[in-house]
């Protein structure tokens, strides 16, 4: 809690939470409000991308393809966020790198399957790609 007193040019700064010995005097009240509004305005840039993380992740989708199937995720002019992909059998690959570096303009499509541009983990082996997914 803040207590202000404005006084000819000098601003009296009263912390009720310090005491009575945390007043404090500025020559330049401008200075203090710019410095205040600078705070607002860095807390609320946070408070922003915070709030748009969480709607992002709110909507999270998966999707879940075996070999040779298709895939078609994404929208054109949008932002395709991978939360995490995985691919193979027993032996699961992290590929969300590689399913990162294969989006082209809001989308991640490929084919005839994944292994085309993933690799192959285990050649011969029926493996599956899943994928957690959000678009905004």
């Amino acid at each position: 809690l803040f207590a202000h007193t404005y006084k000819s040019s000098n601003f009296l700064f009263y912390n009720l939470q310090q005491g009575p010995k945390a007043f404090l005097k500025m020559s330049d009240p401008a200075a203090m409000v710019a410095e205040i509004n600078d705070k607002v305005a860095a807390h609320s840039a946070e408070v922003s991308a915070t709030v748009e993380k969480l709607a992002a992740a709110a909507d999270v989708k998966m999707l879940v393809v075996g070999d040779g199937i298709d895939v078609d995720i994404g929208e054109e002019g949008k932002t395709l966020k991978i939360h995490g992909a995985s691919y193979g059998d027993a032996g699961w690959s992290d590929v969300a790198d590689g399913v990162n570096g294969a989006i082209a303009n809001g989308k991640f499509t490929v084919a005839g399957g994944v292994h085309s541009v993933l690799g192959d983990p285990a050649p011969g082996v029926p493996k599956t790609f899943v994928v957690f997914y959000s678009v905004f």
